[in-house]
């Protein structure tokens, strides 16, 4: 691809490792930019090479512009990815990549003060990398259809029982669902330590039918298929709800868990 061969990914868990997976694809070069917390992690197994940029706290790592651009510059990269969360919400970071002669890959820093990073987020991955490398988008807005239903569950490391409360730890068995219409976005593998200082997502379990009520059935043989040993997950609150009639008459709002569900669950 012109104008970019290697990519410094500044983020972690399954937004680095997609965005790892796509420059495979286009023949880029990654670089992992990893916390001491995530050393072992996949992205940082997978990529082509992985630089520490400082202690688990991410205001002392994943939060620290110059610690990237250093590091950025230090391994030949050519762009830097923010993925989303973290420096993509900051204006900071491309302004930085603006100065050093870096690609940013992502909106301009005038663009993230005004919308954030929540809506270019959704458009991850190799289309963006052709973006920013001053590629043409492979698709039009008319080859774009809806077709069908999907239904995500955020299988997190938490106890639901115990009002959610993180479950960090290790992994002592991971054994991703496979099938027509299931995909399982995830960093986690057996043997995997949860680190305790981000956010508790272990993976998006995501599946796609015809329609809603085959997305569902897709979806409960997932979970149900699903098995994670040596921690605590969402997975069985995630099969409470997906058995529940009012969920599968589509008889809820955005109170239905905290005012309903919850109290059932408990139970």
């Amino acid at each position: 691809m012109k104008g970019i061969s290697r990519v410094l990914i500044a983020n972690r868990s399954e937004i680095a490792l997609r965005v790892i997976r796509a420059c495979r694809e286009m023949g880029i070069e990654s670089v992992a930019a990893v916390s001491e917390a995530d050393r072992e992690s996949l992205p940082a197994k997978m990529a082509d090479r992985t630089v520490c940029i400082g202690p688990p706290p991410p205001t002392e790592s994943y939060l620290k512009v110059g610690t990237i651009i250093t590091d950025a510059l230090g391994t030949g990269a050519d762009a830097i990815h923010p993925g989303y969360g973290f420096l993509a919400e900051q204006p900071d970071l491309p302004e930085a990549c603006t100065e050093y002669g870096l690609t940013f890959i992502g909106p301009t820093a005038d663009n993230i003060r005004k919308m954030g990073d929540k809506l270019w987020a959704r458009k991850m991955g190799k289309e963006q990398l052709r973006v920013a490398a001053g590629d043409a988008l492979s698709f039009s807005q008319e080859e774009v259809q809806l077709n069908g239903h999907a239904i995500e569950c955020r299988i997190n490391a938490e106890s639901p029982k115990a009002d959610f409360r993180p479950c960090p730890g290790r992994i002592t068995r991971w054994v991703p669902p496979e099938g027509p219409g299931i995909r399982v976005d995830s960093h986690c593998y057996a043997g995997y330590f949860v680190p305790p200082y981000y956010d508790s997502l272990l993976a998006k379990l995501i599946t796609k039918g015809s329609d809603r009520r085959e997305a569902i059935e897709r979806m409960q043989y997932a979970l149900e298929s699903f098995i994670v040993s040596g921690i605590d997950t969402t997975i069985p609150f995630h099969q409470v709800i997906l058995k529940n009639p009012d969920y599968l008459d589509g008889k809820v709002n955005t109170k239905w868990v905290e005012d309903i569900l919850l109290e059932e669950y408990e139970k």
